[in-house]
């Protein structure tokens, strides 16, 4: 990186580039995008989750393409809805991601949204990026070119040259200042970033933060909504979630973070344990941590790629109780029983998934997948 690389369309050579020698300038063909959203996309409308916002972050990313949400970090799968470059969101928490240098931001029910694409309001930040950028500005006017803004005050350094609208630029860094963009052409050559929009990307680091990182803010534990007068299966595990972090707690150990990925595979073993004591005329002898085809549990289906650690089984029947009397009444089993009660307490765990089915004689199966 040395003097500024200017880029544009060069007919003739389709699919190809000319690179001069550094110091001269380079004319490219249009950048391939990278590949940050995968499949169909679907608008992403925030529906909040239950807790305080904490902040606000805006969406960077190149004009006319999307950013895709993320759900259960820190592992992290992509979803399909995406959200548009400029627009703004409030955020309830942030976590490390698994690599412990990125954040994600939670803008809404198990919706996450990276921070590399996210600036927060009074963030200051550098972050290395492979990109083009078109200068936005004024038809016959062009833009200043300034020293670098992250010591105080940037200085006018283009004695007198500006870059003109419509012109295309190589983009090598991005900074944040107080939530203000500028992008960096060339060595200590920067521009301010409400005048470039980006148009092509190839690449982009993690972000290092010199002010106002991300705070990370423990993971919520809300207690469910749950009908006192009947058995809700569903309620029960919702309940069994709750009973088990404030279980953690008292031990002084982190709550685990609801997986979905987690819920659905524990809901798949229920259901397969249930249906092995229908099978067998109502014995609840018969279920154990094995599929029906002999496999163990994190080879169902439902659980694998999970990463799952751990799993607890308990049956027991309903009789005149209400879906908090059952869960608390699974959760004494397994406190009662020290390899259940081990599981539950491991450090190593950091994510949850209970499901919760009833049997044709009136049990209930309810198994805990433990994910790491």
């Amino acid at each position: 990186m040395g003097q500024l690389e200017k880029y544009g369309h060069q007919a003739g050579i389709p699919g190809g580039h000319d690179q001069r020698q550094a110091g001269k300038w380079r004319r490219w063909v249009a950048l391939g995008l990278a590949a940050v959203s995968l499949a169909a996309a679907t608008a992403f409308r925030s529906s909040d989750p239950a807790e305080a916002a904490m902040g606000v972050v805006k969406v960077n990313y190149v004009k006319g393409y999307q950013v895709a949400l993320w759900a259960d970090p820190p592992l992290a799968t992509m979803t399909k809805q995406k959200v548009n470059p400029d627009s703004t969101w409030k955020t309830f928490r942030a976590v490390k991601a698994k690599n412990q240098l990125d954040y994600y931001f939670l803008v809404g029910n198990n919706k996450w949204l990276s921070s590399r694409y996210a600036d927060q309001r009074q963030e200051t930040s550098v972050q290395q990026i492979n990109a083009t950028g078109r200068v936005n500005y004024v038809p016959g006017y062009g833009i200043v070119i300034w020293g670098t803004p992250l010591n105080g005050k940037p200085v006018n350094i283009g004695r007198g040259r500006r870059l003109a609208h419509g012109t295309t630029w190589r983009v090598y860094q991005r900074a944040v200042v107080n939530g203000k963009v500028w992008y960096e052409l060339g060595s200590e050559q920067w521009v301010d970033g409400q005048y470039l929009d980006l148009i092509s990307e190839r690449s982009r680091d993690r972000k290092a933060y010199l002010a106002n990182e991300p705070t990370i803010a423990p993971a919520s534990n809300p207690q469910p909504d749950l009908d006192s007068t009947r058995i809700v299966p569903a309620q029960v595990a919702d309940q069994i979630v709750y009973l088990l972090n404030q279980y953690r707690q008292s031990q002084g150990k982190a709550i685990l973070t609801r997986d979905s990925a987690l819920m659905a595979g524990a809901l798949e073993r229920a259901q397969d344990e249930a249906q092995a004591i229908n099978d067998h005329g109502g014995d609840i002898m018969v279920a154990d941590h094995t599929n029906a085809n002999g496999t163990s549990f994190d080879l169902s289906p439902g659980l694998i790629g999970t990463q799952v650690g751990g799993e607890n089984l308990a049956v027991r029947s309903g009789g005149t109780d209400n879906s908090a009397q059952v869960a608390s009444k699974l959760m004494t089993q397994w406190k009662n029983s020290p390899g259940h009660n081990e599981n539950m307490l491991d450090s190593s765990f950091s994510r949850i998934g209970v499901g919760v089915v009833r049997t044709k004689n009136g049990y209930y199966v309810a198994v805990q997948d433990f994910g790491w």
